[in-house]
């Protein structure tokens, strides 16, 4: 179902439905949450692919940040296309990299270090996702010379709204990709497997919070107050 597809038939087809105008906009508003939602999977999930893949075949992107991504044209089912590869470099297992390579905020501690391998394509996505959950970057100072030392201490801050909201899945995603410790932080393919994980348990949450007569469906007035929830 295409977003918006299900309040135009309501809307021009008023009395085969029992839904008022007022609950004609509850369900445009819960269509563009799922819509919402559904373009952060979309877009996510196609960076951890592209990711896992070329890592795959011993390629490390060294500069993922959301301005290398382009949809292919303006349909909500495009596909998400990666641009820019002109900073990547073939590795081998177990080998690392001495240069600074990257921009500033998506810059992983280890390029900072001069100790980079392919663990730095998965802190840069751990900064988009971060990114596409508040709408600011984790590491963020006046200066470069700042931002690259918020980026060494790697402290992260989950207080800022509106985080408090997301799910605690979704934070722990995060979490293990900035992880600063490349051994304990996810592999490209890890990433993936703890992706779905959470989307699953993202859409349950949110069902569970608004079936709060527990009969497994929602009605109109669970609908209102979810969105309220989620302020919608």
């Amino acid at each position: 179902m295409c977003k918006g597809e299900s309040t135009e038939v309501l809307a021009e087809n008023p009395k085969s439905s029992r839904l008022s105008a007022a609950n004609v906009t509850l369900v445009t508003k819960m269509v563009h949450y799922v819509a919402g939602f559904y373009g952060l999977v979309v877009g996510m999930e196609g960076l951890q692919v592209l990711m896992d893949m070329c890592h795959k075949h011993g390629v490390m992107q060294w500069d993922l940040k959301p301005e290398n991504f382009l949809f292919a044209n303006k349909k909500e089912t495009a596909a998400l296309k990666a641009i820019h590869f002109g900073l990547s470099v073939f590795f081998k297992p177990g080998e690392r990299f001495n240069e600074i390579v990257g921009s500033p905020y998506y810059m992983a501690p280890e390029v900072l270090k001069r100790n980079d391998g392919p663990e730095v394509d998965v802190w840069s996505a751990g900064v988009i996702l971060y990114i596409l959950l508040c709408g600011v970057p984790p590491f963020w100072a006046e200066t470069e010379q700042g931002v690259a030392q918020a980026i060494i201490r790697s402290v992260v801050d989950f207080k800022r709204d509106p985080l408090p909201k997301v799910s605690d899945n979704a934070k722990d995603l995060v979490k293990k990709m900035l992880d600063p410790d490349p051994q304990r932080q996810l592999t490209a393919q890890q990433v993936i497997a703890e992706h779905l994980s959470v989307e699953e348990a993202a859409l349950k949450e949110g069902f569970q919070l608004m079936d709060t007569s527990n009969k497994g469906k929602i009605n109109i007035d669970e609908l209102r107050v979810g969105l309220q929830k989620f302020g919608q």
